[in-house]
């Protein structure tokens, strides 16, 4: 048997990290293996600086990203893919690999 409310906390969490923006913000970290908040920004063209750090925080709370403070002039942050992340990244690939969309009926 399972756990129904395990079952919902797992779905909560992936219609959050399902949304606008989530997967491109950390295929593009992957991709790059670290990435600073501009380089991001100009990466992901389209988005608002605002909208990004919003769903940056979401992301690193999640435990899919996390962040290093480089003691620079300014001041600069390194976004990087956590074990976790790299988990969900994969995982979120074999999906789109199974093409399932086309075999549910």
């Amino acid at each position: 048997m399972f756990d129904l409310n395990a079952v919902i906390e797992r779905i909560g969490f992936l219609d959050k990290i399902l949304g606008k923006w989530y997967l491109l913000i950390l295929l593009t970290i992957v991709i790059n293996n670290s990435m600073g908040f501009y380089r991001l920004k100009k990466e992901i063209r389209v988005i608002t600086s605002a909208v990004l750090s919003k769903k940056l925080k979401v992301l690193e709370g999640a435990k899919l990203i996390g962040k290093n403070i480089l003691i620079e002039n300014p001041r600069r942050v390194e976004y990087f893919i956590t074990e976790e992340g790299k988990k969900f990244v994969s995982s979120v690939g074999e999906v789109f690999n199974l093409g399932l969309p086309g075999k549910i009926k």
